[in-house]
């Protein structure tokens, strides 16, 4: 949601006002967003200061709908939190002067995402272990409530201002289940971000929601421990996945390795249990892929002992400044 160097305290420019939220400018560009994500401000009277904030604007009613059922819930302290919900709302400035949108309003998080993060180093192991931990608490609450998340990626992590993680955008957030059970997702509208569709969606099998956010988490996983992409796609024919799906892992790891070389990432090889780890969650086949329940009594998140906080909070400073 924020690129890199942006400071919430510039008004220089002040662009103009939705409701009660001065919009000092629009973050990303209409790469990283379909429609406007604003920075922007509000003076609250309660606590009696100026708060920072961000505004998204969804132009896709279901979109909307699925991003207020979950911030409908009570709030969880890995999830975002949104803090006021604009309908119908002109916009009077900018190129989408006299259009009508539905908006959602975020505390600013100057953190930025992950990907910020692993574009500069992986995480340690100690470091993973901490993410994973409060990540699967994120992922476990909207299970249990109901919900599949279906877009589960670096790009859907923000971090606070404590360099806790916050899992962001439910656009693509549905009921996992109805009452004759578990909901099998097959129609060309159950596509979300390309690259962590499931293989069994490719073969025209459908996917379960909670099924595909372990995958997703896999290969969130894999991408925060190598700063590499698995596989651009889960379906046959692409070369990296063919040799996951063959199940010769050796032959993989290798690969990795050499990649990681050759693109001078310096980072000591996955432990054995971690690798272990992510080959079950990345596994092909849908009901042998590893539940929640199952990485928790993995021996990686068994062993591995989480950093704390204060140690991420160090880290991640050092990380952030590094050139």
């Amino acid at each position: 949601m924020l690129p890199k160097n942006d400071k919430a305290n510039d008004t220089s420019s002040i662009q103009g006002s939705i409701k009660r939220y001065l919009i000092v400018r629009e973050l990303g560009s209409t790469k990283t967003h379909l429609y406007p994500v604003y920075l922007a401000y509000y003076f609250d009277p309660d606590r009696k200061e100026t708060v920072n904030c961000v505004i998204k604007v969804i132009s896709d009613l279901t979109a909307f709908k699925h991003e207020l059922e979950i911030y409908g819930l009570k709030p969880h302290r890995s999830i975002l939190k949104c803090i006021d919900v604009i309908e119908n709302y002109t916009i009077d400035f900018g190129i989408y002067k006299n259009k009508s949108f539905n908006m959602l309003v975020f505390p600013y998080l100057e953190n930025g995402s992950f990907i910020e993060v692993i574009e500069k180093y992986p995480l340690d192991e100690p470091t993973l272990r901490y993410y994973v931990e409060h990540l699967l608490d994120a992922i476990e609450y909207l299970h249990e409530n109901g919900f599949a998340h279906r877009d589960i990626k670096p790009d859907n992590i923000l971090l606070d201002d404590s360099f806790h993680p916050i899992l962001i955008d439910f656009g693509h957030t549905v009921r996992h289940s109805n009452d004759k059970g578990p909901i099998l997702f097959n129609a060309q509208t159950d596509r979300t971000t390309p690259g962590i569709i499931p293989p069994e969606f490719h073969k025209g099998i459908g996917y379960y929601g909670t099924r595909m956010d372990m995958f997703a988490f896999g290969k969130l996983l894999f991408n925060l421990a190598t700063s590499l992409v698995p596989f651009a796609s889960a379906k046959a024919g692409d070369p990296h996945f063919d040799i996951i799906a063959k199940g010769r892992w050796e032959d993989y790891w290798k690969m990795v390795k050499r990649n990681q070389r050759s693109m001078k990432i310096l980072v000591s090889e996955p432990s054995s249990e971690l690798k272990a780890l992510i080959q079950g969650l990345l596994h092909p086949i849908s009901d042998k892929r590893m539940t929640i329940e199952e990485v928790r009594a993995s021996a990686w998140y068994q062993n591995t002992k989480p950093r704390s906080l204060e140690d991420i909070q160090c880290q991640m400073l050092k990380t952030k400044h590094s050139t």
